[in-house]
């Protein structure tokens, strides 16, 4: 069965809702999943989904969205290597290291009405703050944002295994993947100002529903220093 399948029900039950949301102006905090009957969110709101959910949505629930890995012999396409957070690397000169972005608006399908609905989250973002300094251990940071929706931070650790280097945005690296959009070339602010994501054909759009979830990947390099 299609991940997609499994995750395409989601009902607005409002009398369960006020029971699994705690509501903070207008954002949802955390909606526990519980399959197929699942509340969605009234709002637009970014990764509330917790509690053991199939692949691809992130380990422990979407709240850990931002995650990393050393692909086999720097191939981008590896299929085999799984992303994780902390990531474990030998930081040797030039290896490359790949960050992923799980994005996700938990708003309900039905309110999207084509793009035009208030379920879509407008003018989203995703930002990358990397370290510049040098060190063997690295703490970067994913925020997810939106005109109407609240922000969303979640870290990720890199761990050089006691090599002090340094960690470099490969430039031009950036992209994202969503089912209504494809793969879209990301601009190189996403590491300064944040770049703009979209689930459909509207840059910043992201509409409610699993199956418009978006996935954006960038690339650092390790440079070892004299």
């Amino acid at each position: 069965m299609k991940y997609s399948t499994i995750f395409k029900k989601a009902s607005l039950g409002l009398a369960t809702l006020v029971a699994v949301l705690t509501m903070s102006g207008s954002a949802a905090s955390a909606i526990p999943y519980t399959g197929d009957t699942t509340v969605a969110s009234p709002v637009p709101a970014f990764n509330v989904f917790t509690g053991n959910m199939p692949a691809p949505a992130p380990l422990n629930g979407e709240p850990n969205f931002f995650r990393g890995r050393v692909p086999a012999d720097g191939n981008m396409s590896d299929p085999t290597t799984p992303y994780t957070d902390p990531v474990s690397a030998s930081c040797t000169n030039n290896q490359l290291i790949q960050l992923h972005v799980y994005v996700h608006n938990g708003a309900s399908a039905d309110a999207n009405n084509n793009g035009s609905g208030p379920s879509v989250a407008h003018g989203t973002k995703v930002k990358v703050a990397l370290p510049s300094n040098e060190a063997s251990t690295f703490n970067s940071t994913a925020t997810i944002s939106a005109t109407n929706a609240a922000s969303v931070s979640d870290g990720l650790t890199i761990n050089c295994n006691g090599k002090t280097v340094k960690l470099q945005y490969v430039a031009g690296s950036a992209s994202q993947y969503s089912k209504g959009s494809g793969v879209v070339a990301l601009p190189d602010t996403i590491v300064s100002s944040g770049a703009a994501i979209r689930s459909h054909n509207v840059p910043g759009d992201v509409w409610g529903c699993w199956d418009d979830r978006v996935y954006v990947v960038l690339t650092v390099k390790v440079v070892e220093t004299p």
